[in-house]
């Protein structure tokens, strides 16, 4: 059988339902724990290791670190870092040349604005934008080019799947208010 978009669609969407779902989601997890591998060990090593990213990054951009359920993520942010890792784990999205590979779990990094890319962390530098450039200004959730300036410019920000970091930039009428996800999450 071959895989389409709409077999990874569908899969992104069950696995976004599984996820908005606390039961379904503790039932899995159970599971998960009742039948754990070696390979599961890397694969929790490699997500702390994406925590431990987000834990140094959010500093270095001016902002803080904070937890929601992914169910409390807003869909503009969630069914892409979904789609980026499903279509990587089927071995579907481009990769750096030393091969991220989920049968290998590594930290790994993509974006909203390259989504189709995972990398090493060596490799990140490949998901740069010229700063100042209409793409570096551009808002990840509605399109719009900013002006760039401090009142009219990209906020940007990061969340965590398994091994995956994922970034994104919203103008700042689109940026997420950590506030009321933490409040969703609650």
């Amino acid at each position: 059988m071959t895989t389409t978009d709409a077999h990874i669609g569908r899969t992104v969407l069950a696995l976004d339902e599984l996820l908005a779902d606390d039961d379904l989601l503790a039932a899995a997890l159970a599971e998960a724990h009742r039948t754990r591998t070696a390979h599961d060990d890397q694969a929790d090593a490699a997500a702390r290791d994406a925590e431990a990213f987000l834990d140094r990054l959010a500093p270095a951009l001016g902002g803080t670190r904070s937890t929601a359920r992914p169910g409390a993520i807003p869909a503009w942010i969630r069914l892409p870092l979904l789609t980026t890792f499903v279509r990587w784990t089927l071995g579907y999205a481009d990769t750096c040349l030393h091969d991220p590979n989920p049968r290998r779990p590594q930290l790994v990094y993509s974006t909203a604005w390259r989504p189709d890319l995972v990398t090493c962390m060596t490799c990140a530098g490949l998901h740069l934008l010229r700063p100042g450039s209409d793409a570096d200004r551009t808002c990840d959730r509605c399109g719009r080019i900013t002006a760039g300036t401090d009142h009219d410019g990209i906020v940007p920000g990061a969340v965590t799947y398994g091994p995956l970091a994922f970034s994104w930039g919203a103008c700042t009428d689109c940026r997420p208010s950590a506030d009321a996800e933490l409040e969703a999450a609650a």
